[in-house]
């Protein structure tokens, strides 16, 4: 499979894809192995959920760090999913319809888990 003019294949931006979409569910870790479940005032602010601990507050700086850090990683996802796509238009020979089929089940799962 060549890389085509933009010197990126679609392997690559799938790897990168998973890597950011990996980073956006990690918030979640705690939650499934953590018996009985516990959820912090800050769970879902981007990994302050993780290291929140048992500090009653926390910072408004670190909230306000951990927003922006998910905002980005979901600009991230949103441009490499458009540069997938954008690949596979120009050459749609590039994967066969299985290996789309696979790689957009392993994406839902990495999602699925995090939820």
């Amino acid at each position: 499979m060549s890389e085509g003019r933009t010197g990126r294949s679609p392997s690559w931006l799938l790897a990168a894809y998973l890597v950011c979409a990996l980073l956006t569910m990690a918030v979640s870790a705690r939650l499934w192995l953590q018996s009985p479940l516990q959820l912090t005032a800050h769970e879902f602010d981007f990994f302050l959920g993780l290291f929140d601990g048992e500090a009653p507050r926390v910072a408004a700086e670190r909230v306000l760090q951990g927003r922006a850090l998910h905002l980005l990683l979901f600009v991230a996802l949103g441009l490499l999913h458009a540069a997938i796509v954008l690949q596979l238009s120009r050459r749609p020979d590039a994967w066969s319809t299985r290996r789309i089929a696979v790689a957009s089940a392993l994406v839902a799962v990495v999602f699925a888990f995090g939820m």
